[in-house]
């Protein structure tokens, strides 16, 4: 891993630094009904992945369509460390090459945030019953 890309982390070593953004990302987003527990419990569960970057967290979950059977590598959640600052599409190529290897057919992510479907669009996203989805190419 370069010190530019995400590596996967321990909920357990790095949940004191992780637990106060998760909680203002709670606090500014509640439509999105996330609590503490339910991150970290799926986290020790291996429900869902912890990756820790340079400027914070991002958490991801597989997700399998019941019909298609078609993997989604879903964004579950991003915590920067302060305000303001774009993980998600500054590790979309990393992301992208992760969802290759572990056979997905789209990476997904959601947002309550006013423009984001015109601020996504031009990283190939577009908006799917209220998500955003990326089609990622063989």
């Amino acid at each position: 891993m370069t010190s530019s890309e995400p590596a996967l982390a321990d909920i357990e070593e790095e949940w004191s630094e992780l637990a106060p953004l998760l909680e203002a990302l709670i606090r500014r987003s509640p439509r999105f009904g996330l609590s503490l527990s339910e991150v970290r419990c799926d986290c020790l569960n291996e429900e869902a992945d912890l990756w820790k970057a340079p400027e914070g967290y991002l958490v991801t979950k597989f997700i399998r369509d019941p019909v298609s059977q078609e993997k989604t590598l879903f964004m579950w959640i991003a915590c920067a460390k302060n305000p303001g600052v774009d993980m998600g599409t500054k590790y979309l190529s990393f992301f992208d090459e992760v969802a290759k290897y572990t056979g997905c057919r789209y990476i997904e992510l959601w947002s309550s945030r006013a423009g984001m479907g015109r601020y996504l669009a031009p990283h190939g996203f577009s908006l799917f019953y209220r998500s955003f989805r990326r089609t990622i190419d063989g």
